[in-house]
């Protein structure tokens, strides 16, 4: 065989996964839901995607929503306002492609014992060792991610990265994996690290997966949902239209503890622009307003 089953099994979950929960938060919302956009879009006056669009179904590199272009030779998906990059279609393909990709390998490595994950209760130090090692998986992704964001956030990565995620102010399914490829494979490398850094169940990276893949997808489908003290989808729509705050995912204590944080968490609530904190970081950061979508 060309690919192990292993591969084949995790290429298939994330791709089919990702492409199975984008469209039917497209379809659910943006399609079904048009006529109550105040109701459930976090900025309901940007409601580009809620159009004919909503009913088209992407697979990458095949196909692509229904669109026409504007002079700058963006893509207009039709019916609506919805602005896409013009390299939207492929940078999202491309990164789908690598993320299945990570998660093929990483299942190949962990069938074949080539990492540090185990498979059973007695191995993982019993429940206990289970929960904790788990825990410990969800605590080194919530740190790496932040600071690696925080770095795309340098202005010298941003201008040469970064900033083509933040085409989007308003993002809505589909236009998360909109990004440089260069920091997708950083964000694949810190999501994928738990077989190689812990001694993580199976079933413990199955969790970490699933809440991970549910809160990438949901952060950026303009949706409001929210978990009480633990998530909510609000804080990275606001990172995208405002740039120097909730860098955070998929809780929001890192951001709390540096001073980036703006929002309610565990009903208190972080004013815009955030106070400054014993942890706040130095140094240039990308910062003031763009023109987007």
């Amino acid at each position: 065989m060309l690919v192990s089953r292993p591969f084949a099994a995790g290429f298939s979950v994330i791709c089919g996964g990702y492409i199975l929960m984008s469209c039917s938060l497209q379809y659910w919302f943006y399609a079904g839901q048009q006529g109550t956009v105040a109701e459930w879009k976090v900025q309901p006056d940007k409601k580009g995607g809620a159009g004919s669009a909503a009913y088209s179904l992407w697979l990458p590199l095949i196909s692509r929503l229904p669109a026409t272009h504007d002079a700058s030779g963006c893509i207009i998906d039709c019916a609506q306002s919805k602005v896409r990059a013009k390299d939207h279609w492929l940078l999202s393909s491309i990164n789908l492609v690598m993320a299945s990709s990570f998660a093929g390998s990483v299942a190949h490595l962990c069938v074949r014992e080539r990492t540090r994950m185990v498979f059973s209760l007695k191995d993982a130090g019993g429940m206990v060792g289970l929960l904790g090692w788990t825990g410990a998986a969800f605590a080194i992704h919530n740190i790496a991610e932040y600071y690696w964001h925080r770095l795309m956030h340098h202005r010298f990565f941003y201008a040469r990265a970064h900033k083509l995620h933040h085409f989007y102010k308003s993002p809505e399914p589909f236009d998360d994996l909109y990004m440089h490829p260069v920091e997708a494979v950083g964000y694949y490398l810190i999501l994928y690290s738990p077989p190689f850094t812990v001694p993580i169940h199976a079933l413990g990276f199955a969790l970490y997966m699933t809440v991970m893949g549910l809160c990438g997808v949901l952060d950026h489908a303009g949706v409001r949902m929210r978990v009480p003290g633990l998530y909510n989808t609000e804080d990275h729509d606001l990172h995208h239209s405002k740039f120097e705050v909730n860098y955070a995912f998929p809780h929001p204590l890192m951001d709390i503890l540096h001073g980036t944080f703006s929002g309610t968490c565990m009903g208190i609530s972080f004013p815009y622009p955030p106070r400054k904190t014993w942890f706040s970081l130095r140094g240039p950061v990308s910062g003031g307003q763009e023109t987007g979508r």
